[in-house]
């Protein structure tokens, strides 16, 4: 399973991103909604985790 963890947050994504990888998982980790935008656009995932309140997040 491969999934795109998007949050402004080094110090949460960072341990949550360890976890699931130990867990077996693919994990992405993206500090922008721009950024985390374009790589869903462009990557396979099978779930999301977002921030809501991100910065630099498209309308």
């Amino acid at each position: 399973m491969q999934i795109l963890l998007v949050d402004d947050e080094v110090e949460l994504t960072e341990p949550l991103s360890r976890i699931l990888r130990r867990q077996g998982y693919g994990v992405e980790v993206e500090h922008d909604g721009l950024g985390g935008s374009q790589l869903a656009a462009q990557g396979n995932y099978d779930l999301l985790i977002l921030d809501w309140m991100l910065p630099h997040k498209r309308a």
